[in-house]
């Protein structure tokens, strides 16, 4: 589980562009970047839903969209379309 949790940090880390050795971490671009909840495994134990929550900062509001991944990987499918 901790190895699954782990891949998805790192998944999002790259997503959001970020790793680059010049750039200084300022709050905008903590704010930018997108943030993965813990995720909850599925009765059956076969696959898992996590949020991923990201937040806008000119309106002052976040959202946060599910998905759905197999535990023993592949594509995530995203349960939810969050406007914003």
């Amino acid at each position: 589980m901790k190895r699954i949790v782990n891949s998805i940090v790192l998944f999002t880390l790259c997503g959001a562009g970020i790793g680059h050795a010049q750039d200084v971490m300022t709050p905008e671009i903590l704010w930018s970047m997108k943030r993965v909840s813990g995720p909850v495994v599925s009765p059956s134990g076969s696959r898992f839903v996590y949020g991923v929550r990201q937040y806008d900062i000119e309106d002052n509001r976040g959202n946060t969209d599910l998905f759905l991944l197999p535990v023993i990987g592949g594509t995530p499918l995203q349960l939810t379309d969050t406007p914003g």
